[in-house]
């Protein structure tokens, strides 16, 4: 508590802000806008395209995973007759 009411050092003279952005949604549209010292830039995208660019994510995330599922099918396997074979010795066992 008692460092919000201690002074602070102003920042340098050599610091400066590089770039300032906003983004703004309204309804369906996303308007993005970022000003540095070359100038101004910006961009209006539908909501249709964000969607398009998410499902294009999750779709690269899905294709990866199916990969190390099918990589892991050897292992799996194996653990599955291991489980099995588990299963099967306590089952003897207990009978």
């Amino acid at each position: 508590m008692d460092r919000i009411h201690q002074p602070t050092e102003p920042p340098s003279p050599t610091r400066r802000l590089i770039a300032s952005g906003i983004r703004l949604q309204f309804g369906a549209r996303t308007i993005t806008v970022r000003a540095t010292l070359a100038g101004v830039t910006g961009t209006i995208r539908t909501r249709a395209a964000i969607d398009r660019a998410a499902a294009a994510r999750v779709a690269e995330l899905h294709r990866t995973c199916r990969a190390d599922y099918q990589a892991a099918a050897p292992r799996r396997a194996q653990n599955d007759r291991a489980t099995d074979l588990y299963a099967a010795a306590a089952e003897a066992v207990t009978l």
